[in-house]
């Protein structure tokens, strides 16, 4: 299941757009300290964790629970890092 980081969002809605699930996503109204805004909460129901949301957020606000996003890319970069010649091989 995807989560949101509330304080990371911008409320674009871009992942609600990208999202293939059918409402898995959807834009909250929140007011704080006199201020309203919006911000994208995951339906847990309804989410299948693809991360598609994860790849489209501008603000790398959302997650999917279990991986964060600088996890995924360190995982690509050590599968795309060179690795030294081993001492043993012929």
């Amino acid at each position: 299941m995807a989560h949101v980081d509330l304080e990371r969002c911008q409320g674009s809605g871009e992942c609600i757009k990208a999202c293939p699930q059918e409402e898995a996503i959807e834009m909250q109204t929140f007011t704080e300290n006199g201020r309203t805004f919006q911000r994208a909460v995951v339906t847990p129901a309804n989410c299948n964790g693809c991360g598609v949301c994860v790849s489209i957020c501008p603000n790398r606000a959302i997650d999917v629970q279990g991986w964060r996003l600088d996890e995924y890319e360190a995982m690509v970069e050590a599968i795309a890092a060179e690795l030294p010649a081993w001492e043993g091989a012929a």
